[in-house]
Formats: C-alpha cells, structure tokens, sequence
C-alpha cells in the first residue's frame, strides 16, 4: 500500500512541476506581454531625425530558429552623409533568443570574430539615462573585405539591467 502511495506522490509532484515549468517557460504558447512587446513592430518609425529608414529582409529560417514572435529588421541612413546602420530587434522567448547572440551566429555564417566581446554604455541625449549593450568586431575575407561593428543586448523586465552573456 506503501508503495502505491508513494507512487501516486511522485506522479503529482513531477506533474506540477512540469505544468509549473511549461507555463514558466511559455511551453504551449507565447506569453501576453510578449505579444504585446512584439505589436510595437508597427510603432517603430522609419525616419528618426536626420535618419531614413527602409525595411530589409530576413531569412524566414533565422526568425523560426530563433522562435521569434515579431522582428524589425531595417537599414537607416543618414541624409547627409549616406553612412547606413542596419537595426535588427527580435522579440521571443529567452532561451530560444540568447542561444543565438551574434558571437554565435555570425562566425557560423563565415564572419571572424576580431577579439572578445566588451560591454558598452550608450548614453542618451535626451535624459542622461544609459543603456548596456555587448559590442564586437566582425570581418569575413572575400573579394571585398566587410567588416562589421555588432551591438546586442536583450531585456525581459525593463531598463537598468545589465546584459549578460548567457552561460
């Protein structure tokens, strides 16, 4: 009888914590306040300032890799001096998302990494405040060298925290 119980315990205890860590996780769909991050992709303008920006595309696989719930990947550029910089903003899980950081997924698309990755401050003209980001340098050798200079950090509970690498 024992052995029934004990049983029939362990069997209650594995099912909550399992129903526990899938809706932890968003096992069995995407979390409200994901979708509801994920619906500001219309929100982001495509001029800022002295900056004119144009949609670009993404390979669909990359954004099923990274279970990604919206994107906007765009290129702006400066009207006066032509210099593009080229935004890409992923909203999705955590897990899915911080396994792919671009350390990661550019040196698997050919691009050599040019030191370690460093953590960096961007400050605000208009209110003082600062947000982290990690920052590296990328080059990938072919008939015209291209180097990249990538910045990336991500955030589930708001402003203030510092990005970390995942281990």
């Amino acid at each position: 009888m024992m052995r029934v119980v004990l049983h029939i315990l362990a069997f209650l205890l594995l099912t909550f914590s399992g129903t526990v860590q899938g809706l932890w996780t968003c096992r069995w769909g995407p979390a409200a306040n994901l979708e509801a991050a994920a619906a500001c992709c219309d929100r982001m303008p495509m001029s800022l300032g002295d900056w004119e920006g144009h949609a670009t595309p993404i390979d669909t696989r990359q954004l099923d890799v990274a279970e990604a719930v919206g994107h906007i990947s765009r290129q702006y550029v400066h009207r006066h001096t032509g210099q593009p910089v080229s935004v890409l903003l992923v909203w999705g899980r955590p897990g899915p998302i911080a396994v792919h950081t671009p350390d990661v997924c550019y040196q698997g698309i050919g691009y050599q990494l040019l030191g370690k990755p460093e953590n960096s401050r961007i400050l605000s003209d208009s209110d003082n405040s600062a947000d982290e980001f990690w920052t590296a340098r990328f080059s990938k050798q072919q008939a015209a060298p291209d180097a990249l200079r990538i910045f990336w950090s991500w955030r589930d509970r708001g402003p203030g925290e510092r990005p970390t690498i995942p281990a």
